[in-house]
């Protein structure tokens, strides 16, 4: 009998069929610790850089229904049987340093769900009591887990989120559905769920309520604590609130980030990316 694989799925979205730096950086990384790695890119003619590992593949996929959505359109097509690990990543966060403590817990712990970093934060639209769910930018589903996958989906009304045409009403849904409903439906039914970080702990650490989204407001203090990735919004967005009291995200990935990778490179892509956002948001702000 053939042993089971693991499988991540990396869900990517961009304007251009050039993969980014940070993708690379964080899809090779993933690549070290998964037998299989798929890159899905809303982009047709995205091709496989040559400096990608040799276990990723790069697959064209529509953008519908963010990752709740693309998760799904994937899954639907393989044979869950196979696999005793399979992940959910995307690429709202840049990763700066290894993966290597992430995976060393993982082997530590028997959880049947686990992420990077759990939340507490449940949004006014959410129809979930328990707020506890880990959060969905990175998700690794094991054996148990994996096998729940499929009626978790047929829990949820895929047919009237995919047709949903009010992106507003779309993101909700997402978030209520998949944020919060994926962890609320696992431990609905008896599975056991873990975070490499908490944000409970982290919340008393810095007193900050318990809910705060600690992946953004504390996006700097992770990193020195060791956490692997910054939110692409700390990035992106110009907010003092997120630099007071903090180094500059440029100097926390020159001081922080894997000595093996390009820094200056990756800070410029960012901020490139950073620039192009600002002129996007600007440009929907005059023709609203």
């Amino acid at each position: 009998m053939e042993s089971l694989k693991s499988l991540c799925l990396f869900i990517h979205f961009h304007h251009s069929n050039k993969i980014p730096y940070y993708v690379q950086l964080y899809v090779n990384e993933l690549a070290r610790f998964f037998d299989e790695v798929v890159l899905l890119s809303n982009q047709q003619q995205a091709y496989k850089p040559n400096e990608l590992s040799e276990n990723i593949q790069v697959v064209y996929q529509e953008n519908k229904g963010y990752d709740f959505g693309r998760f799904y359109q994937y899954i639907r097509t393989i044979d869950l049987t196979q696999y005793q690990r399979i992940a959910c990543v995307n690429d709202s966060n840049v990763l700066i340093k290894s993966l290597d403590g992430f995976f060393a817990w993982e082997k530590l712990v028997n959880f049947d769900m686990i992420g990077l970093l759990d939340s507490f934060e449940n949004p006014p639209f959410s129809t979930f009591k328990n707020p506890y769910h880990i959060q969905s930018h990175f998700l690794v589903f094991h054996t148990r887990a994996i096998a729940l996958l499929a009626t978790y989906y047929k829990s949820v009304d895929t047919a009237r989120l995919f047709g949903e045409t009010n992106s507003k009403k779309l993101r909700r849904g997402v978030i209520n559905y998949w944020e919060l409903g994926v962890s609320n439906y696992m431990t609905s039914n008896g599975l056991q769920l873990g975070a490499y970080f908490k944000t409970e702990e982290m919340a008393k650490k810095f007193q900050l309520p318990k809910e705060t989204n600690s992946g953004l407001n504390l996006s700097h203090e992770l990193v020195k604590l060791g956490y692997p990735v910054i939110k692409k919004k700390a990035i992106f967005e110009w907010n003092w609130k997120l630099l007071r009291g903090t180094k500059h995200w440029t100097r926390l990935i020159l001081e922080e980030g894997n000595p093996e990778w390009d820094h200056k490179r990756l800070i410029k892509e960012l901020y490139q990316f950073r620039y192009n956002h600002r002129i996007t948001k600007i440009s929907r702000l005059i023709h609203t």
